[in-house]
């Protein structure tokens, strides 16, 4: 009875180690891994539950007896303990308990989960490995659907502090991405055991394991695994073909599975976007650096250092040189060398060389599954500071190799050789297995590939936004719809609500104003882009301060929490109108990943539309833009080109000054000018003026070029698995011939939807507008036709411009 109980709580109290992390215990007010809170805090509840196990067992059968024994049968173990308790001792004599949870959580536990695991019957012991796989796999599909959505389900935290990255890496229910790739790539191999009893079962599972891995974004782990899979997978299949007695269909059911491998992994990187940021960034980035800057502490330490460490303290001070000095982005990412710098060559000696022996000897007639996945788990650790900071991986590892031993010792055939590596009915039921993933993998990645729920619309500006002067009535919402427009973008002057960069309200006064909008354009049958559009000054003081920012991002949150009951593909977020950020790309990236994260953690269905930085061209805004894996965050895109043409005649930026300003007439397409007998005014840079008119001629600006272009953008959308869409697009309509206007908005439109890109026209009834007030009305110094009469608003659309843009 005793024995039953100890098992079903050391599988709770596994199960809590790879399933509550140190970021969902501190989401939940834990101090786990953060400073403060009483010692109790500092270990985690599955080693309370793997304790709680062993006392359990052990008191029965007389504790001393059960330890002497564990050191019987496992010398190597003896010699570990007696390691690990003198590094506690040292540890907490010399600096306090601050250190000392990490040698209980990381070195103790896995010597009470392996004499937990040898003393309990084995069938125990392999239903223990066999909750390991499961678990394992289960978490490792929740890291599949995290990559896919690009959502998470706990917040990706370090120390208690939020990360953002610029590829996202899922966190799943093991919270660090290289913790969980750890677990994953060393539990995969170990899996290869079920094959034998569960050919099926065992199969998708190590599917779903090798997926993951891409999901989580570790490229030691990729590497190493890979390395090791590819040699086993040609070791298997030679093996296979060359066991002619097991029948032909056998030897073809296991051709086909290792065909398919390769056709699952393509599916799984290009379909779902798995792997970005391995593929992507498998170069020496920063982080790579980080590992090779790490070696460099030894060069900060003194010898006496060096031989007796330098503690947690220590550490920090280390880093923290480093961080500023030598360019680290990161921890230590090196266990080994932590624990120099912890225990000191004196303490690290003994501690390395019991460990490798403790495994070593768990290793003790395993089959060849556990050796590997006992190596593959020391490399990948290698690479991180898994095993250098609290952490249950080890205890994991422990598990799987003693578990796993059990688990292969039951499935043994008897006798061997009558038994066939996989029957032929399985060899077929695991190609069909595999096939039926490979077609849901494309359905899934089919899926992804939707766009926003948006097509054709039109941009309602100035209406909450530079002063108001074109407002919107249920006419003007009910023409619009009647067009054929499906959707509207509604850009709101944040001060028109009381928000300001010096009173960045979350919730500002005037907020009742967007309300009223929103309700009436979904009352007309039109869906809703919310842009966030400040005033230039407004914006700059977002770009620069930090206090603004916190506001910016608090604003977002709450309005998110506003609107979270409106329908998500009726409304939707535009955060920043053209951020511009000169000089400072990643704090725009790091601001989006915050903005992204705000409005998530209140709603994970909106769609969020996400600009990029001002750029030369629209292709560089995109190449620098930040990447999310979220199946509801679209990119935006401005296209005014060229700009000399649709903007020609502003009274605004560039062109309202020379050299632009002093070209008399513009005409689209290009070919129709003549440079020569294009008339320059007089001014300060006629040679530039005439040089911009020849190269405007010269380019050629036509259908075919704006194609081009947008040709770019959908390739980029493709190449990235991000939708994009224009949210503004139009000509300025004061001075450029009208048919010019009109085969400007006919070639861009005609383009956008070619490559399946939606659109928002700029804009519906002020200078560029595809409408016009009629009635009594005021012409403003820009060009502007503004109702006089506020309560008696009529326009007219455009024909020519409503069939340019192929409406009615």
């Amino acid at each position: 009875m005793s024995a039953q109980l100890a098992a079903i709580l050391a599988f709770v109290g596994i199960a809590l180690d790879l399933l509550v992390s140190d970021s969902l215990l501190v989401t939940l007010g834990i101090p786990y891994n953060v400073p403060g809170g009483s010692y109790v805090w500092k270990v985690h509840p599955g080693s309370y539950l793997l304790m709680l196990a062993f006392v359990v067992l052990a008191v029965p059968a007389n504790p001393v007896r059960l330890v002497a024994d564990t050191a019987r049968r496992v010398p190597a173990a003896a010699f570990y303990g007696v390691t690990v308790a003198g590094l506690f001792a040292y540890v907490t004599l010399n600096y306090g308990f601050s250190g000392s949870a990490f040698v209980l959580e990381t070195l103790a536990m896995p010597l009470i989960a392996a004499a937990l695991m040898l003393h309990l019957p084995e069938r125990y012991r392999a239903l223990l490995f066999a909750g390991v796989v499961v678990l394992v796999t289960a978490n490792a599909l929740l890291g599949i659907a995290e990559a896919v959505s690009g959502d998470r389900l706990v917040p990706y935290m370090i120390g208690g502090e939020p990360v953002f990255e610029r590829h996202f890496r899922a966190t799943a229910l093991g919270g660090h991405p290289l913790n969980n790739a750890l677990i994953t790539g060393t539990v995969l191999f170990a899996t290869v055991l079920v094959l034998r009893g569960r050919p099926v079962l065992g199969a998708l599972a190590l599917l779903v394991q090798a997926a993951a891995l891409l999901a989580f974004g570790s490229r030691v782990a990729f590497v190493v695994v890979g390395g090791f899979g590819a040699v086993w997978l040609t070791v298997w299949a030679a093996g296979s073909l060359l066991r002619v007695r097991h029948g032909v269909r056998n030897a073809i059911g296991h051709s086909l599975v290792l065909l398919l491998i390769p056709l699952l992994a393509a599916a799984a990187v290009v379909g779902l976007g798995l792997g970005e940021r391995i593929f992507s960034s498998f170069f020496m980035d920063a982080s790579a650096r980080t590992r090779v800057v790490a070696f460099r502490v030894f060069a900060l330490v003194s010898t006496p250092e060096l031989w007796f460490g330098i503690g947690p303290l220590g550490v920090e001070r280390v880093l923290a040189f480093l961080r500023r000095a030598q360019g680290l982005s990161d921890a230590i990412e090196n266990f080994w060398v932590l624990w120099v710098l912890n225990f000191g060559l004196v303490g690290f000696a003994p501690l390395a060389a019991t460990l490798l022996w403790f495994v070593r000897s768990l290793l003790r007639g395993a089959p060849a599954a556990l050796w590997v996945a006992a190596l593959t788990f020391l490399l990948i650790a290698s690479s991180n500071n898994s095993l250098g900071s609290k952490d249950r991986a080890l205890v994991i590892l422990v598990v799987v190799l003693i578990g796993g031993l059990a688990w292969h010792r039951s499935a043994r055939p008897e006798p061997a050789e009558e038994a066939s590596p996989m029957p032929e009915r399985a060899g077929r039921r695991l190609a069909g297995a595999a096939l039926g993933v490979l077609l849901a993998l494309v359905a899934a990645a089919d899926a992804r590939a939707d766009a926003p729920p948006i097509r054709r619309g039109v941009n309602l500006s100035h209406w909450l936004q530079y002063g108001g002067r074109q407002p919107v009535t249920a006419d003007d919402l009910a023409a619009i719809r009647a067009a054929g427009f499906d959707h509207v973008r509604l850009p709101f002057d944040p001060a028109r609500l009381g928000w300001t960069p010096d009173a960045p309200l979350a919730r500002p006064p005037q907020q009742h104003l967007l309300d009223a909008a929103v309700r009436d354009i979904l009352a007309a049958g039109l869906t809703v882009v919310l842009d966030f559009h400040p005033p230039e000054a407004a914006r700059a003081r977002i770009e620069r301060e930090p206090a603004v920012q916190d506001g910016f991002v608090a604003f977002w949150r709450a309005l998110a929490e506003r609107y979270r009951h409106h329908p998500a593909d009726r409304l939707l977020f535009e955060p920043l109108n053209e951020p511009q950020f000169p000089g400072r790309a990643a704090v725009w990236n790091d601001l989006k990943g915050r903005l992204l994260a705000a409005v998530r953690d209140v709603d994970r269905t909106r769609w969020v539309l996400l600009s990029s930085l001002d750029a030369p061209t629209i292709m560089d805004q995109l190449r620098a833009a930040r990447v999310f894996r979220d199946a509801r965050v679209a990119a935006v895109v401005h296209f005014y080109e060229p700009h000399l043409f649709t903007h020609f005649g502003a009274n605004w930026g560039t062109a309202s000054r020379p050299p632009e300003s002093q070209i008399a007439a513009l005409a689209y397409p290009s070919h129709r000018l003549d440079p020569a007998t294009v008339a320059i005014r007089p001014g300060p840079e006629t040679a530039k003026a005439q040089a911009l008119v020849r190269a405007y001629a010269a380019a050629p600006w036509d259908a075919a070029t704006l194609d081009r272009l947008v040709a770019e953008i959908a390739a980029w959308s493709r190449a990235n698995g991000v939708p994009v869409v224009v949210t503004e697009f139009g000509v300025l309509r004061l001075k450029v011939p009208p048919e010019s206007r009109r085969a400007w908005l006919s070639d861009a439109r005609a383009a956008l939807e070619r490559h399946g890109i939606p659109w928002t026209v700029w804009d519906y009834a002020d200078v560029f507008g595809i409408a016009t007030a009629v009635g009594p009305v005021e012409l403003w110094r820009d060009g502007a036709v503004v109702p006089a009469d506020p309560k008696a608003i009529r326009r007219a659309f455009d024909p020519d411009a409503l069939a340019a843009l192929g409406l009615r």
